[in-house]
């Protein structure tokens, strides 16, 4: 992505956070930890469990209507 639309505002702080080096090694090891101590059915449940989360977070933020 950086390549293809450059470092210009206004997204170029996000694009340089979101696409660093640091970035891509903080996710691998993420994973790295996912897999070492979830299970399969565990790491499902708690991924559906933090996308029903972000989604009531952004409902609220968006509507103030969270948990409706």
């Amino acid at each position: 992505m950086r390549e293809r639309v450059g470092l210009t505002e206004p997204y170029a702080e996000w694009i340089e956070n979101w696409t660093s080096g640091a970035f891509r090694e903080f996710v691998t090891e993420l994973g790295a930890l996912a897999d070492v101590h979830g299970a399969a059915d565990s790491a499902e449940r708690r991924v559906r469990e933090v996308f029903d989360l972000e989604r009531e977070l952004w409902r609220w933020c968006y509507g103030g209507d969270a948990g409706s």
